[in-house]
């Protein structure tokens, strides 16, 4: 699950945190600055955790959720809902 390290206020975070939700992401906030030991890349919030991959900044952490958009839009792009029905009849 994705994990969003984020500060108590800040309007970026803010933002970033929307932006997971609209885009229906399973992911986890911490509030870092309320966690102590956090892993948010010694305090440098915002951070986003997604497996192995870890992005710190704000700047970094906008591109990945623009690369996640960018990902789910292509993936949409590609699912069909229809069935093939064969010649002839019966499915098969």
């Amino acid at each position: 699950m994705i994990k969003l390290y984020r500060a108590e206020k800040c309007p970026d975070c803010d933002r970033l945190e929307e932006a997971l939700k609209e885009l229906a992401i399973a992911h986890k906030v911490v509030f870092a600055d309320k966690e102590a030991g956090a892993e948010s890349n010694r305090g440098n919030v915002p951070a986003l955790v997604d497996g192995d991959d870890r992005v710190a900044g704000h700047t970094a952490v906008f591109r990945y959720i623009d690369r996640m958009k960018m990902s789910l839009a292509l993936w949409d792009q590609f699912q069909v809902d229809t069935c093939c029905l064969c010649r002839g009849g019966g499915g098969q």
